[in-house]
């Protein structure tokens, strides 16, 4: 995707994680929200990503994003029929459309949320963000205001960009550093040598490794996907409609001990494995390392999450 637009995808959807992590108004928004209407953006073909046309994708995906909150749909990209907004209150979705709405309508706002300072820690290791936190209570009318041209806007974001990679080309680096020992020559190596039978690999994703890193730690740095093995006699996969599969785990596979009476594969057995299994490598690294850095496992919706800490300025989740 780089190659064929010089990063300006990439470049857009690292501003727009920024802009909306900075306000509580929008908290209840996810990632996988905003890459969703990226999807639905990006899915036109007539659309130009050159580097100069940023501030106009911008504009325009802050719109589609806006559309979406205040029709209270946004449609799965991958799976038909199911709207990712239906378990956000139906006035919070209002009052983001509204924080939405100002920002779009408003030069001065817009660069004021765009000019949010980010200063580094007195380590100068860690990045903080000091933008608006302006919550639904405290919104202000705001005025239209239309002088700001597009070659304005680009070079605002040009700049903020310019910012934020000054800030964390050391604090990539420095993470990557802490995955590859902790996790990979860590945790993972745990679990691949105490399930050689199940564990296939490890996929590494997430805003770390897709150039979607902003300032502050959240769950989406680094996704690690466990790859299980599923060799001929182990499963048995049919696909009945697009975006779901049913799995049974054959007699004799050790997937077995994780499927019902029928063979079918449970997740949940599945997560409870892979809790444990984490739980126990996490607890073998912290009783080898000094105490200025710790792991720690607890089970989420999608798998299980660690979190990496040392002392009190960074962690990574």
């Amino acid at each position: 995707m780089d190659k064929e637009d010089h990063g300006c995808r990439h470049e857009l959807l690292r501003i727009i994680k920024i802009l909306i992590r900075a306000e509580t108004t929008f908290a209840k928004l996810s990632s996988y929200h905003l890459k969703t209407v990226f999807l639905h953006y990006n899915s036109n073909p007539k659309l130009k990503w050159d580097a100069d046309m940023l501030g106009e994708r911008f504009l325009e995906y802050m719109e589609m994003l806006y559309t979406a909150l205040s029709k209270k749909t946004l449609d799965n990209f991958w799976v038909e029929g199911v709207n990712l907004l239906d378990n956000i209150q139906d006035k919070t979705l209002e009052n983001m459309a509204d924080r939405l709405r100002k920002i779009l309508d408003n030069d001065k706002e817009r660069s004021k949320v765009l000019k949010c300072e980010m200063q580094l820690d007195s380590d100068g290791r860690k990045a903080r963000e000091n933008c608006p936190a302006i919550t639904s209570g405290q919104q202000k009318q705001i005025l239209p205001n239309t002088c700001q041209t597009s070659t304005d806007l680009l070079q605002l974001l040009r700049k903020f960009l310019n910012k934020l990679e000054a800030i964390l080309s050391d604090e990539i680096k420095w993470s990557k550093e802490v995955i590859e020992e902790y996790m990979k020559n860590g945790v993972l190596k745990y679990c691949q040598d105490n399930s050689p039978m199940i564990i296939s690999k490890f996929d590494y994703g997430g805003s770390l490794y897709e150039n979607l890193k902003t300032a502050r730690p959240n769950e989406d740095d680094v996704v690690i996907h466990v790859v299980l093995k599923a060799k001929k006699g182990f499963v048995t996969i049919n696909v009945e409609n697009p975006g779901y599969a049913s799995i049974k785990a054959v007699e004799g596979s050790p997937y077995k001990e994780y499927s019902r009476e029928d063979g079918l594969l449970m997740p949940k057995k599945f997560k409870s494995w892979l809790f444990k299994l984490v739980n126990s490598a996490v607890q073998e690294l912290n009783s080898k390392e000094a105490a200025s850095m710790s792991l720690k496992a607890s089970s989420c919706s999608t798998g299980v999450k660690v979190i990496i800490s040392q002392s009190k300025t960074r962690h990574w989740k």
